[in-house]
């Protein structure tokens, strides 16, 4: 098994041991809380207009707001 060494700071290694069970290896925690992040859209569903992504959600953002203000 191949191996590397990572730099990070120390508030990352804080936050990555937060994750860690006691007989838990560094690699199974980033194995772990990477598990299902590989393609964050996926769970969108897929995006029609990746040209326009920022205006389709300001647009989206927008319309909420004014739905949720007619339940004043």
């Amino acid at each position: 098994m191949a191996t590397k060494s990572l730099s990070i700071r120390e508030e990352a290694y804080r936050r990555l041991k937060s994750f860690k069970e006691e007989n838990e290896s560094f690699s199974e925690v980033i194995m772990k809380v990477t598990e299902n992040k590989k393609n964050f859209r996926k769970g969108f569903g897929s995006w029609e207009d990746k040209e326009n992504i920022d205006e389709v959600i300001k647009e989206g953002r927008e319309k909420l707001d004014r739905d949720l203000r007619k339940d004043e």
